[in-house]
């Protein structure tokens, strides 16, 4: 059941859900490519600013996740509102 779900805590939809939309995985396997190549080529020193410009982008994009899933989640709910409300056969006045 959702709610019980939802309330252990055993929801994570940023930690859990993987994108299976094409290419995901080449995407994937193509950053850890270049963040391999940059290693090689930068100092440690540079490199960990590498390391760090990746690991703040990944925060930003977990904030920016939820927001694009309460907003989603939000407007599902108002359609399905909406959708309820409406009346299949609307009198005329």
């Amino acid at each position: 059941m959702i709610m019980e779900a939802i309330f252990g805590g055993d929801m994570y939809p940023l930690e859990n859900i993987v994108p299976q939309q094409d290419g995901y995985k080449a995407e994937v396997k193509a950053i850890a490519g270049l963040m391999d190549e940059l290693a090689n080529k930068f100092s440690k020193a540079d490199f960990s600013k590498v390391e760090e410009l990746h690991q703040r982008m990944t925060i930003v994009q977990q904030y920016e996740s939820t927001e694009h899933f309460k907003c989603g989640l939000s407007t599902g709910l108002l359609l399905m509102k909406e959708a309820y409300e409406y009346p299949l056969n609307p009198k005329e006045d």
